[in-house]
């Protein structure tokens, strides 16, 4: 289960009381603090920076709870084209993903 999580990851999440796209999360963020926790990290990325990452300790419990619940979930596939976060990414994608058929 991954730990790190980018403000797009948890918005494609849709957790319930949580903002759905990745710049709510951001103002959610911003809100709450989280920028200035331990609990974020840069993240390597492109040119120009990559963002934070988020640790899940970050979450409120029930969103911490469901995270769990979605990614441990039994038939949550294959490993995902890209990271190893398939339930997330059918979630989002949904379940005919173009990036499943290699």
């Amino acid at each position: 289960m991954k730990i790190w999580l980018t403000a797009q990851e948890i918005a494609d999440l849709k957790l319930d009381g949580f903002p759905g796209s990745k710049r709510g999360i951001q103002k959610l963020a911003d809100r709450e603090g989280w920028s200035d926790s331990d609990l974020a990290r840069k993240r390597d990325g492109r040119e120009g920076g990559g963002g934070l990452e988020y640790h899940i300790e970050l979450l409120p419990l029930p969103q911490r709870l469901t995270y769990a619940r979605v990614v441990r979930s039994p038939g949550a596939g294959r490993p995902c084209h890209r990271d190893g976060y398939h339930a997330v990414h059918q979630r989002a994608h949904g379940p005919r993903c173009t990036a499943d058929r290699a």
